[in-house]
């Protein structure tokens, strides 16, 4: 384990480009020519009532969306859900465009959908999050990408999924004349399978400390890395994983957090 300070200008520039509050930031300028408001690594779909008949859909994933006056940015990718409810003048090709989506839902095809001039209300919420739905624009269709050096197509494909500590878990506090802990942090790996990739987890202590780790490889599709840590009862403990790789140039900060419990006696 390593002890790295914000004075480092690479974990400077980590902390302005992604915060640990899920501030989206711009990433890269849309071609004029790419008219997909949405590029998506898909987990999952929920119909609602279901397939056939779906009113509303949710789309549990990774999000690279078109933002900004006419969809001019994409902004870096973000996990969470984004909900739709049907176009009244198209709801069948609505369907058929969620039954698309549902069908590359964990296969790790990155696909888009959407127009990109009319997503200034698609917004990605955290799942446990209450859901506003917006129209669904049916755009040029879905589109399974080919290009994998394009801007929001390689973020996607290098960003990884925090898998836990995550809100919501139940970290206890040891408390006691021994208040360090060992404590457990996990990703799934990203999309991208190049050999060279490694992954940097880092956690933010209450003071502005931040402590991270040695680049890591994956393992039967995840990364965990084991470290020591004080906790406090009600203190969110803030933390993030990336991937670094040969000729990677950038890469997007997945983030998580969680709330440690007092240990009952």
């Amino acid at each position: 384990m390593i002890s790295i300070r914000l004075r480092l200008p690479i974990l400077a520039l980590i902390t302005l480009v992604v915060s640990a509050t899920r501030t989206e930031q711009p990433l890269d300028a849309a071609v004029p020519s790419d008219q997909v408001g949405v590029y998506a690594w898909i987990q999952k779909v929920e119909f609602t009532p279901d397939a056939a008949t779906a009113r509303s859909v949710k789309i549990h994933g990774a999000f690279a969306v078109a933002q900004g006056r006419n969809g001019n940015y994409y902004r870096s990718p973000i996990w969470g859900v984004l909900a739709f409810h049907v176009d009244a003048e198209q709801a069948d090709k609505c369907r058929k465009q969620w039954s698309d989506l549902a069908a590359v839902a964990g296969t790790g095809q990155i696909i888009g959908f959407g127009f990109r001039y009319r997503q200034e209300n698609v917004r990605v919420l955290a799942a446990g999050a209450k859901l506003k739905t917006t129209t669904f624009h049916t755009g040029m269709g879905i589109r399974k990408v080919r290009n994998a050096n394009y801007g929001p197509v390689m973020q996607l494909r290098h960003f990884p999924r925090p898998i836990s500590p995550l809100l919501g878990a139940k970290v206890t506090a040891a408390g006691g004349r021994r208040p360090e802990q060992s404590i457990e942090f996990t990703c799934e790996t990203c999309i991208a399978s190049d050999e060279s990739i490694r992954y940097l987890f880092e956690f933010e202590q209450k003071n502005g400390d931040i402590r991270g780790s040695q680049p890591l490889a994956a393992r039967d599709g995840r990364t965990n890395w084991s470290t020591t840590i004080v906790l406090t009862p009600g203190e969110e403990v803030k933390w993030r994983v990336r991937v670094i790789a040969k000729d990677l140039t950038s890469a997007p900060v997945a983030t998580g957090s969680f709330v440690p419990v007092e240990e009952k006696r």
